[in-house]
């Protein structure tokens, strides 16, 4: 089933027909929050979370356009690694993809956010923009600077810090995308619900629950909500 974040409200009940005593559950969405969604449809322990770090644009019907190969990481919902984690794992490997385990599930969506948070987020409030016009930009690539600073100090205090060659290596790799659209910009321009809460609003949350002031993201996440507010036929607007 193909769906994002913003679906998850409905997704139990159309899922809860498809699962059996020995189903396990792996979600591949972006953001915080969302093997929440589904911990009453099954045991934590056959839910698993699946991160995709890639650059991917659907095209069309069938089209899918694939301008980073990347990788994709799983964690289990609560815990560390354990047999379902390590069984989709082992699915997704066989299948040619670079596939590895993660001991915790919040660490490595941690990591993920430390790019989604500003690039999605910036693609947004700046107008809509890709990615090159972000890092080209002075003004824009330090507030993603900025942003992915605030995310590392998010993560250090809830105790999964992640090292300064991380952020180094996520600026480096987007100097190199080309006018790559975020898929949040994508849903914004096509007037679809954006992931706000899951990409923005729950890092942010649980980052000034640690203790760690937020000013880049908590201006950057009104900033997106005023854009789509504005957008033309928006309930918000």
């Amino acid at each position: 089933m193909a769906a994002k974040a913003t679906a998850n409200p409905t997704l139990p009940d159309q899922l809860r027909p498809l699962l059996g005593p020995g189903t396990t559950l792996v979600t591949l969405q972006n953001g915080m929050g969302n093997v929440e969604a589904f911990a009453d449809l099954l045991p934590f322990d056959r839910l698993v979370a699946g991160l995709c770090f890639v650059c991917l644009n659907r095209l069309g019907p069938g089209l899918i356009e694939n301008t980073l190969v990347g990788n994709v990481r799983m964690a289990a919902a609560q815990g560390p690694a354990n047999d379902a984690v390590a069984a989709s794992v082992a699915l997704f490997a066989d299948a040619g993809v670079d596939c590895r385990a993660e001991d915790s599930l919040e660490g490595v969506l941690w990591k993920k956010l430390c790019w989604n948070i500003p690039f999605n987020g910036l693609a947004i409030a700046a107008g809509g923009v890709t990615t090159d016009r972000i890092v080209g930009d002075p003004a824009l690539r330090l507030r993603a600077r900025r942003l992915m600073d605030e995310v590392s100090a998010a993560a250090a205090a809830r105790g999964h810090g992640f090292e300064e060659k991380h952020i180094r290596w996520q600026l480096e790799m987007t100097d190199g995308m080309g006018p790559y659209r975020p898929s949040s910009l994508i849903d914004y321009l096509a007037g679809r619900d954006v992931e706000v809460d899951g990409i923005w609003g729950e890092p942010l949350r649980r980052g000034q629950d640690a203790g760690v002031a937020m000013p880049e993201l908590s201006a950057l996440l009104q900033e997106i909500r005023e854009r789509i507010a504005a957008r033309p036929g928006s309930l918000l607007g």
